[in-house]
């Protein structure tokens, strides 16, 4: 998987993503309404989440599993320092959770001041 390349400071764009089944490799149905997606945000090799932003549904991909999640306003990429990120993707659905194997990597440069 590609990394993505961001600069600090951005509020834009936000991130497009397909949830899988990780049995079946298909896509994973998110039109129930129980069904909410999640992306935490955190630098690489770190255990302290940055962040966790709930996606909105991608209208009409909902059933190929597309959703979006924009930068929280309050933090964002906002006073991150340049270098590597992580995002862990995962759905809720009720008390049962299901985060995919592969996490989303990104970078980040300083932008300039």
């Amino acid at each position: 998987m590609a990394t993505i390349l961001l600069v600090a400071n951005d509020t834009q764009p936000p991130l497009l993503h397909q949830f899988l089944d990780s049995v079946t490799g298909l896509p994973y149905d998110l039109t129930s309404p129980t069904r909410t997606a999640y992306a935490k945000f955190r630098k690489k090799n770190s255990t302290t989440t940055i962040f966790t932003a709930t996606c909105s549904k991608v209208a009409g991909g909902e059933s190929a599993g597309q959703v979006q999640m924009d930068w929280p306003a309050a933090t964002g990429l906002t006073g991150l320092t340049a270098g590597y990120y992580e995002i862990e993707w995962y759905v809720v659905d009720g008390t049962d959770i299901q985060t995919e194997f592969d996490t989303t990597k990104c970078r980040i440069r300083k932008d300039f001041t």
